[in-house]
């Protein structure tokens, strides 16, 4: 999906395919706040793709109480590799 719009990314499978992922690669997906990620690897594992993993909590998690994110979860809350 496209944020912010959340628009479907109709060419999605096309550009997997593209890039050279087969059925039997590891695919993971990793977005903000692991949702966009999970209806990716949801709809990839439902076009034959073996192996598709979610990245949880996505790179900067779900909001606190104050709605700011990368405070309680997270791939960058949890010091996980990245570059800016």
């Amino acid at each position: 999906q496209y944020y912010p719009s959340m628009s479907i990314n109709k060419f999605f499978k096309k550009e997997v395919i593209k890039a050279g992922l087969k059925k039997d690669d590891h695919l993971y997906f990793l977005c903000r706040s692991g949702q966009r990620s999970l209806e990716a690897a949801k709809f990839m594992f439902n076009n034959d793709y073996n192996y598709c993993f979610n990245i949880d909590d996505g790179f900067e998690g779900r909001n606190n109480s104050k709605y700011h994110r990368s405070k309680i979860n997270g791939w960058k809350y949890n010091q996980l590799p990245w570059k800016q």
